[in-house]
């Protein structure tokens, strides 16, 4: 479907050391659980989680540095999938952690978050399809510093497809999001860049509807990014955004491309410079 990321070969993060899980939904004998309940809590620095193609639940807290792949079937191309009903979702506070070619979804509606790092977390996420009908997909607090590849982030146009806040920095290359209330929200000191990625069916009649809303001290970078069938802006409230080489498509009656936002509740200072879009 559209909202899903393109399977792409890439390298697979490996620690130094530590010790090799895995998990198999469908309980075969070299598996150590059939679900991630049984081993979270037994997590070390350095470990590896595969996980089988299949259904698995949240939600997870994952305190160690740990890498977590998911396998695709080679027959029928499923692939791992990880979701919750409510609850807190992923919460990192390790010090670094990887989660790859994984589906996160969310069950229920809700103020949940899917995935969210805090403190001076450093969190991986490539080639993930990430769902949530609560607040978020991701957020970002603290320090915490997010580097996000090759995957799709949605919320049906009920939420925030990533939040970046505080002081925390964000890189997302090659990442497609649709469906959201607002795509990426910077707010506090954060920074973020993004290359490559695509802003497609992002349609809200929300007051509180952006694709990017930017209202940080920070800086917002964004290259090579393709906007298409939106009918939500680009909102510069505070701090200083660059779009470099970005294209705006087909997208809806009456759409803006961007604002340098101003509001009753809100002392703007936003300075937006676009080149060659």
């Amino acid at each position: 479907t559209g909202n899903q990321a393109t399977p792409q070969p890439q390298a697979v993060s490996k620690p130094k050391h530590g010790r090799q899980w895995v998990l198999d939904s469908a309980g075969a004998g070299d598996a150590d659980a059939k679900d991630f309940a049984p081993i979270v809590n037994s997590l070390q620095d350095g470990d590896t989680v595969q996980v089988k193609a299949g259904s698995y639940n949240g939600p997870l807290a994952l305190a160690k540095s740990v890498v977590i792949t998911g396998d695709t079937d080679q027959k029928t191309g499923a692939r791992a999938s990880i979701h919750y009903s409510g609850g807190t979702g992923c919460v990192i506070t390790g010090s670094q952690v990887t989660l790859q070619n994984l589906d996160i979804s969310e069950t229920s509606e809700g103020g949940a978050v899917l995935i969210s790092a805090i403190s001076q977390s450093v969190l991986q996420i490539k080639n993930c399809n990430l769902l949530s009908r609560g607040s978020n997909c991701i957020a970002m607090s603290e320090n915490a510093q997010l580097t996000l590849q090759d995957s799709s982030l949605r919320t049906v146009s009920k939420g925030k497809a990533c939040t970046i806040e505080g002081y925390a920095k964000a890189t997302i290359d090659r990442c497609n999001f649709e469906e959201n209330l607002r795509c990426i929200d910077c707010l506090g000191q954060g920074s973020v860049a993004a290359n490559d990625c695509k802003f497609q069916n992002n349609i809200s009649d929300s007051k509180d509807a952006s694709l990017i809303y930017f209202g940080s001290t920070g800086s917002a970078e964004l290259s090579r990014c393709t906007f298409t069938e939106n009918t939500a802006v680009i909102t510069d409230a505070q701090g200083t955004m660059t779009l470099t080489n970005c294209r705006f498509e087909k997208n809806r009656e009456g759409y803006w491309k961007y604002t340098v936002a101003s509001t009753s509740w809100q002392n703007t200072s936003g300075k937006l410079t676009m080149r060659a879009c």
